[in-house]
């Protein structure tokens, strides 16, 4: 899922409610094969591909992590530099200039279905744009689930309400 932002130097960031095992945030998406993506892939690791014409290829290093419900996952895309931070601290850096104009952003997550996103944002860098923030969305009816298919995968939302008051 993403989202059109106007800016392509951005910080985009997700607050992990429940930790899975395959998950991530896209920044520079030109559509779902174009794109460059921060994961935790598999049960203890960091990385940031590039997606080009459906292949992809891993830019920078591999760092193990320990990641726990609640951690921030923020992937910083400004010109060529790439930097995926937990919780604040710097993991994988790496520099590439792919697709650095394009400005759709979002989240990703491939069979993992453990994984629930919170407090999803994006912040531009060094002005211009305009930041996108969902947090804490109540509208006023309920749904038990709610799957998205966009691109090449799907988005579920669990147990979603829908109040009339939206706190951002």
């Amino acid at each position: 899922a993403y989202l059109e932002s106007s800016v392509a130097d951005v910080d985009v960031q997700v607050t992990l409610a429940v930790s899975g095992s395959d998950y991530g945030v896209c920044a520079r998406l030109t559509d779902a094969s174009n794109n460059l993506i921060s994961i935790r892939s598999g049960a203890s690791d960091y990385r940031i591909y590039k997606r080009v014409a459906g292949s992809f290829t891993q830019l920078g290093s591999t760092v193990a992590v320990t990641s726990a419900n609640g951690d921030v996952m923020k992937f910083t895309v400004n010109g060529s530099s790439l930097t995926l931070y937990q919780n604040g601290v710097s993991k994988v850096a790496a520099t590439d200039s792919f697709n650095n104009t394009a400005t759709k952003h979002g989240l990703r997550s491939n069979a993992d279905t453990t994984t629930r996103f919170d407090d999803f944002s994006i912040t531009g860098i060094g002005g211009g744009g305009t930041d996108l923030t969902i947090q804490d969305a109540t509208h006023a009816h309920s749904a038990d689930s709610l799957t998205l298919t966009l691109g090449y995968t799907n988005l579920t939302i669990a147990d979603a309400t829908h109040g009339h008051a939206a706190d951002n």
